[in-house]
C-alpha cells in the first residue's frame, strides 16, 4: 500500500516536472519563431498563430505555393489514410506517396530556410532533423536574412 502511494507521488512529481518543462519549452518556441520573423522583416506576432506562422516561414524562405501544395499532400494523405485501412492497398500506397513527397517539401524548405539566412546545406539538414534546436541558432544567433531563395538559376543544388 505504501509503495503504491510512493509510486503515485513520483508519478505526480514526474507529471509536473515534465508540464513546467513543456511550457517554458514553448514559450522558448514562440520567442525564437518570433525572432527568426522579425530578422526577416515579418511582425513577429505571426508566430503564435498556427498555421499561418508556417505560411509565413514559407514565404521567408521559399514560395507560398509549396506551402499550398504541402497543405494539399497533407489533406490527400490523411483522407488516402482514412480510405486505405491496409497499407497494401491502392489508398494505402496514395497514402504513402502523399506522405514521402510532404517529406520531400518539407526537407527542401528546410535547405531554403537555411540558405535565406546565410547558412549551408548541412545547417538545413539540421532543421529538417531536428527544427527546434536549429531554430533557436537561427533566432538567437548572428545569422541575418539575406532574401528567399530561389532555384530558377539551380545554383543552390
Amino acid at each position: 500500500m505504501l509503495s503504491g502511494l510512493i509510486f503515485t507521488l513520483f508519478e505526480l512529481i514526474g507529471g509536473i516536472f515534465y508540464m513546467i518543462f513543456s511550457i517554458i519549452w514553448w514559450l522558448l518556441m514562440i520567442v525564437a519563431d518570433w525572432k527568426v520573423l522579425s530578422k526577416a522583416g515579418e511582425p513577429g506576432w505571426k508566430s503564435i498563430i498556427p498555421i499561418y506562422d508556417s505560411y509565413t516561414f514559407y514565404k521567408i524562405a521559399w514560395d507560398t505555393r509549396i506551402f499550398w501544395l504541402g497543405i494539399a499532400l497533407a489533406v490527400a494523405q490523411g483522407i488516402f489514410e482514412v480510405l486505405g485501412g491496409n497499407s497494401f492497398s491502392l489508398f494505402g500506397i496514395l497514402a504513402a506517396v502523399c506522405g514521402l513527397a510532404y517529406a520531400v517539401i518539407n526537407f527542401l524548405y528546410c535547405i531554403c530556410l537555411a540558405s535565406s539566412f546565410g547558412k549551408g546545406k548541412l545547417f538545413g539538414v539540421g532543421l529538417w532533423i531536428s527544427g527546434p534546436i536549429f531554430t533557436m541558432i537561427l533566432a538567437f544567433g548572428s545569422a541575418q536574412y539575406r532574401g528567399r531563395t530561389t532555384f530558377t538559376n539551380n545554383s543552390y543544388f
